[in-house]
């Protein structure tokens, strides 16, 4: 299973935004030429749901060790 969870530290959190919304796309359109999927990568992980909740859906799916 992936998880994808964001930095607790806002300042990190922050640094961790511009890189993703900002340095990643560029690099990606500096390598490939053209814009890409790369936004809608970043914005999945941030709208994914934190580690607790993440785990407590598997245990409503019948996992029974989450960490």
């Amino acid at each position: 299973m992936l998880e994808f969870s964001l930095p607790e530290r806002r300042w990190l959190r922050s640094l961790y935004h511009f890189y993703s919304f900002r340095v990643m796309p560029l690099v990606a359109r500096l390598l490939s030429g053209r814009p890409g999927p790369l936004p809608l990568l970043a914005e999945s992980i941030r709208v994914f749901p934190p580690p607790e909740k993440v785990a407590g859906l598997d245990r409503l799916g019948g996992f029974e060790t989450c960490v």
